[in-house]
């Protein structure tokens, strides 16, 4: 059976220190390399903050769970919430990168480097509640 930290957090940025420590307990207790351990952090921290940014635009407050499961070839992050629906899952185009960084709109970077970074990232809607789920592999490791 595989090692799962799970938190549970308002829908607020001001909670994203806990979804931090969770990924750094799993990661820690399963001693992941480095660049793994950074990969979770940015993924899940992409993923929660546009849930908490665009999936409230009425400001209701609700709870997002973040659970981290270590698997055999992977770590499987789950982010569940009740926030409009959005399909992370979906395939985002390439960002348009020609001109200088002044130049080029602020955002399209985010979900595109959350599927580069990882094997799978999957969105199912049920009910009222968004689950995504993705695939980081556990690269580095024997």
């Amino acid at each position: 059976m595989a090692h799962v930290e799970t938190v549970t957090v308002r829908n607020d940025l001001a909670d994203l220190p806990a979804v931090y420590a969770a990924v750094e307990a799993l990661a820690a207790g399963a001693d992941l390399p480095d660049a793994v351990r950074r990969t979770l952090l940015l993924i899940v921290e992409e993923l929660f903050s546009n849930t908490v940014a665009y999936g409230y635009p009425e400001g209701r407050a609700d709870e997002i769970a973040i659970s981290a499961a270590l698997e055999k070839n992977h770590v499987e992050l789950t982010l569940t919430d009740r926030a409009a629906p959005y399909d992370n899952g979906a395939d985002p185009f390439a960002p348009d990168l020609a001109g200088t960084v002044e130049q080029r709109d602020i955002g399209g970077l985010g979900l595109f480097l959350v599927h580069q970074l990882s094997d799978e990232v999957r969105h199912e809607r049920v009910g009222d509640t968004n689950r995504t789920t993705v695939l980081v592999p556990r690269a580095g490791e024997d």
